[in-house]
């Protein structure tokens, strides 16, 4: 199956748009992520500064009972009835009841007993309050006004007055999430109280004096609050902002709104908020499911004047607000990065289509090269990295057809060369082996001359130059034949160490070689790593050597070496002299046939070399030491297969 193909142009532009939306979708993770919780926390943290004004304002509202209080049982009316006439003080504290709204106001001795209610009634004034009495007890002890929070049950409430049972009442409702209860009514009051000490001129205790508002189903503080703190805003038709007062987990002022519309009196609070504020005694700020919706809430503990938690003071917002403000911003948003992917795409087509135009002409006139036609050029528009890119082709264009010119003037001289060392060669071929035979009957019939030559006689001199010039001319058509007939090589694996000490031992004993020392560094590694011909790699080491001794003069050193290379792919075998080195001139032609700077040298010794060198699929080079020598390096291949021939 092949796949699909696609221009560079798409590539680069897909490529950009990948990393545009890489990018893109984690800053839009990120932004969502920040702005969600940006939203949510700055809503919540105003939640927070909600219920410490919510808070202020709750304590305002005991602040202004305990003043109410606190001035009643300072006037001058009621120590005197306290101490005289008490006829008239039941009228009279009802009616400061009345003017200060009040629910609860009433004057006892030091002990406790009722001296005298707002609310009137023989049988009232007879009736202790027992919840009350440790507070006068202590307003008593102490001297000094204290108020709080209360809690009153039912049967206090009645003593206080004949409406303030019905009043406190409240029927539970079933509530999602709250903790289960088996009483289906709350029938106590939570207050807020003050007591103060009735003092005489010079202080002495006359009576105390307690008045207490009563919270159940009272509108005004929840209603005072929210718009203090929240106004009449709305979202969706609905009040964002609600405030509660709960006695214990219920309900007992709020403007929490139940299914109906109507205020949910009598609904609990969740058992998660009940226990971490009624419990534990610790604030709740965060989110929290209020009767039948969430809101972004804030709960405080109502602590009664023992230190005792007895009801919770709530404000919180609607949550849907946020959740919408923060989907909408997050919508808007997401619309925004899709726009910038949008315009950076249309950029980013652009950019491609004005990058690789030339590149595309590039490819075009390499296409063009590709088919032979040097003359191409590429037009230069822009000093940028793509302009130096078309300079730096058309140079190589001009490089590549000079270089090209120039190869096939070598290849028309090496082939006119190869065709006349071919005929070359055949003809030298021909000619030695017609001299050959006669050679050898000159030099037969003159060495049987010289034996029969007494020593003094002169002619005896002149056969023996006959003799050492047919055995020269005998070497030149050797040297021809070993040339001309290259035969196929008759290879196998052999360990190239043991064939250069073999020929070591041959030549070293000669005596040509006395005066020359071999110095032998054969890395153990090569082993029978090659696959060659042992008789032509000895010819080989033989022409070096031989090579080597002349060059010196008989004296001197050889150096042959072994080891691997190219990561044991292959082995190089190098020869080094002491000798004068190889002059620079004619460093090129020393591997050509026929040539020889000896005067009686074939010249066909370093090119017999070279072509079993190539024969074996390897490589020959000279390393000229003017002054200190010569090196030949030859690197054959370690596994090669069968080499040619």
């Amino acid at each position: 199956m092949r796949m699909a193909r696609f221009s560079c142009s798409a590539k680069m532009v897909g490529v950009s748009l990948l990393g545009i939306a890489v990018a893109g979708a984690v800053s839009a993770a990120v932004g969502f992520h920040l702005i969600g919780v940006r939203i949510v926390s700055q809503a919540q943290e105003k939640v927070a500064h909600d219920i410490r004004t919510a808070q202020a304002i709750y304590e305002a509202r005991i602040q202004r009972v305990s003043d109410i209080v606190r001035l009643t049982a300072s006037r001058f009316f009621l120590r005197d009835a306290v101490r005289g006439d008490r006829r008239a003080l039941g009228s009279q504290l009802r009616e400061i009841r009345r003017q200060e709204r009040l629910d609860v106001l009433t004057l006892v001795d030091a002990e406790g007993r009722v001296i005298a209610r707002a609310d009137g009634g023989e049988a009232r004034e007879s009736g202790t309050n027992t919840t009350l009495a440790p507070l006068v007890a202590r307003v008593a002890a102490e001297r000094e006004t204290v108020a709080g929070t209360e809690v009153l049950p039912a049967e206090d409430l009645a003593r206080e007055g004949s409406d303030l049972p019905d009043r406190a009442r409240v029927p539970l409702v079933d509530t999602p999430r709250a903790r289960p209860r088996e009483s289906a009514v709350e029938t106590a009051g939570l207050v807020l109280l003050a007591a103060s000490p009735v003092l005489d001129e010079h202080g002495v205790l006359l009576a105390v004096l307690y008045g207490a508002q009563l919270l159940n189903r009272d509108s005004t503080l929840v209603d005072q609050v929210k718009e203090a703190v929240y106004g009449d805003e709305t979202y969706e038709g609905k009040e964002i902002g609600t405030v509660t007062v709960f006695l214990g987990d219920v309900r007992v002022a709020t403007n929490v709104p139940d299914v109906t519309g109507a205020r949910a009196i009598g609904t609990r609070v969740s058992a998660e908020v009940g226990d971490r504020v009624l419990r534990e005694g610790e604030p709740w700020i965060a989110r929290a499911f209020v009767v039948n919706d969430w809101f972004l809430t804030a709960y405080q503990p109502i602590r009664n004047t023992e230190g005792r938690v007895v009801g919770i003071l709530y404000v919180g917002m609607r949550e849907g607000k946020f959740v919408d403000l923060r989907r909408q911003t997050t919508l808007v948003f997401l619309g925004v990065a899709a726009a910038g992917m949008i315009l950076a795409g249309f950029v980013a087509h652009g950019l491609a289509r004005t990058l690789l135009e030339p590149v595309r002409r590039l490819a075009s006139a390499s296409a063009t090269i590709s088919k032979g036609d040097f003359d191409v050029q590429v037009p230069v528009h822009s000093d940028d990295e793509i302009g130096a890119l078309a300079r730096a082709f058309n140079a190589m264009t001009v490089a590549i057809r000079e270089r090209d010119e120039e190869i096939q003037k070598r290849t028309r001289e090496q082939l006119f060369r190869a065709e006349k060392l071919a005929s070359l060669g055949r003809l030298a071929a021909g000619v030695a082996h017609e001299i050959n035979n006669p050679l050898t009957g000159i030099l037969t019939f003159a060495s049987a001359l010289r034996e029969d030559l007494p020593a003094e006689d002169p002619r005896r001199r002149d056969v023996e130059v006959i003799i050492r010039e047919a055995s020269r001319c005998g070497n030149i058509v050797r040297g021809l034949l070993d040339y001309a007939r290259r035969g196929s090589l008759e290879v196998g694996p052999e360990n190239v160490n043991d064939v250069i000490r073999r020929v070591v031992s041959l030549v070293e004993k000669q005596v040509a070689f006395a005066d020359i020392t071999f110095d032998l560094a054969l890395d153990p590694a090569v082993g029978d790593s090659l696959v060659i011909d042992r008789e032509k790699i000895q010819q080989v080491f033989l022409n070096l050597f031989l090579n080597a001794q002349e060059a010196m003069d008989g004296k001197g050193a050889i150096r042959a070496s072994s080891r691997l290379v190219e990561g044991g792919r292959a082995v190089e075998l190098a020869v080094s002299d002491t000798g004068p080195g190889i002059p620079e001139e004619i460093e090129a032609r020393i591997f050509d046939p026929f040539y020889s700077t000896k005067e009686t040298g074939t010249g066909l010794g370093l090119a017999v070399v070279s072509g079993i060198v190539r024969g074996h699929e390897g490589t020959i080079r000279l390393i000229r030491e003017p002054g200190r020598g010569a090196t030949f390096v030859i690197r054959l291949p370690r596994v090669a297969g069968e080499p040619s021939a």
